[in-house]
């Protein structure tokens, strides 16, 4: 394969991820404005949520300079092998920074359930244990990529195979596909019970209209995770 057709799938790659960054960057963009006006207004400042907001995006300006630099070595220098498998520091980073934005995003949900439930401990227990595998899950991803000659014990030696690094793929897709149905459907079922207690049956429509957007944003995650998931065991 020439280094032209190689370096084609992956520069496009790049155009995309710039692309989507741009889109993102107006968002934090407006939400540092909404929260600028709150501050104004005399509005106290959710720090939980605009700690989430500032930590999201270093993680994803980071990953964003991370595959800056990976496309630049495969296609400049011609080291397609280390963009696509091998175990190096920027792949490794690469991983860790997704990883820990998927939690972040994860753990806001798990914030949003508990505001959405009158700070109720015991509905958030299920999924605050779910979150805590999701993290350990998240942990044993990113320790397979690292290097088998520095690797330790039966434990890592386990965790660095293609198996072991399979199984904790699979453990944190599953955890948080599981966490953010669970999510989903809990906060969707406060909101609608709460509705009609409040405004009765005629407000059905406002009430369904709630349901029906988490619920879609449930589905589109669903998705993310079918088109997502074989590509990262194919690689």
């Amino acid at each position: 394969m020439s280094l032209a057709s190689s370096a084609g799938p992956i520069l496009i790659g790049l155009l995309v991820h710039s692309a989507l960054y741009g889109i993102y960057l107006v968002f934090f963009t407006g939400a540092l404005y909404v929260e600028y006006m709150r501050r104004l207004r005399g509005l106290k400042t959710n720090v939980f949520l605009f700690t989430v907001t500032v930590v999201l995006f270093l993680f994803i300006t980071a990953a964003w300079v991370i595959q800056i630099l990976r496309t630049a070595d495969a296609s400049i220098n011609g080291n397609f092998e280390n963009y696509y498998l091998a175990k190096t520091s920027q792949n490794a980073a690469n991983v860790a920074l997704h990883m820990g934005q998927i939690i972040v995003a994860d753990s806001t949900m798990l914030y949003r359930l508990y505001i959405v439930w009158g700070r109720s401990r015991r509905v958030v227990l299920l999924p605050l244990i779910l979150t805590i595998g999701l993290i350990g899950a998240g942990c044993g991803v990113i320790y397979s990529m690292i290097p088998v000659s520095r690797v330790t014990g039966k434990l890592g030696l386990y965790l660095s195979s293609p198996v072991g690094s399979f199984s904790m793929i699979a453990s944190f897709l599953g955890a948080t596909l599981i966490l953010n149905l669970a999510i989903s459907g809990l906060i969707s079922y406060r909101v609608w019970t709460v509705t009609r207690e409040v405004v009765g049956l005629t407000g059905g429509r406002k009430t369904y209209s709630i349901v029906y957007i988490l619920l879609e944003n449930a589905a589109l995650y669903i998705y993310w995770l079918h088109r997502f998931l074989p590509r990262w065991i194919h690689s």
